[in-house]
């Protein structure tokens, strides 16, 4: 009998089910890992977009409150900037180099656990430019910002990760279907092989 099952499971059918199964594992996690990057890619750059939205949109009111010398104003600013999670500093001079306002944001940039390091490693830059009015051809002023992606991209981390370990589960899933639908089969399939072999 036990040479029989041997046999049996020697068979290329069998090994071949074998195969699938394993590949079906293995591919279903390449893929989505595969899918969570190219999205996280497609997040960075959304971020950036975002970003540059927000810099056009108070660039005059940040040239204005430089130009006017209006600490208030510029502070008013910077609040409103921090509101953006990717800001993690923002500050805003005169044309004599004189610092109007400086705020610095609070938030815990620990990424996620299980989370590759190296992905969200350079995600700081900073942003610096001239501010100009219209009535003069020379800066009034300077804003300076601190931008860190990897505040943003948490949420997305988290989506991420639970993404891939429901694939990983699924994956499971329809691994111990095949294999218990195979157990099924075999004892059938291997009767139909012993009354071949009598034949």
């Amino acid at each position: 009998m036990g040479s029989t099952i041997n046999k049996f499971l020697n068979r290329l059918p069998v090994k071949q089910a074998r195969v699938a199964v394993i590949c079906a594992l293995v591919l279903g996690i390449v893929f989505t890992s595969v899918q969570i990057v190219l999205d996280f890619q497609e997040e960075q750059l959304n971020i950036d977009e975002e970003v540059g939205h927000l810099i056009d949109t108070i660039k005059s009111t940040a040239a204005e409150a430089a130009y006017n010398i209006d600490r208030v104003q510029a502070e008013s600013i910077l609040d409103g900037i921090l509101t953006f999670r990717p800001i993690r500093m923002g500050e805003i001079k005169d044309n004599f180099g004189d610092v109007l306002a400086n705020t610095e944001g609070v938030v815990d940039s620990t990424p996620p656990q299980f989370w590759p390091v190296w992905l969200l490693e350079d995600q700081q830059s900073e942003i610096y430019f001239d501010l100009y009015v219209a009535a003069l051809n020379e800066p009034v002023g300077s804003l300076s910002l601190l931008v860190d992606c990897s505040v943003a991209l948490q949420g997305f981390i988290k989506r991420a990760i639970t993404s891939l370990g429901t694939g990983i589960i699924r994956n499971i899933i329809l691994a111990g279907v095949l294999v218990v639908a195979f157990q099924l089969l075999f004892p059938a399939l291997l009767e139909d092989d012993q009354n071949c072999e009598a034949d």
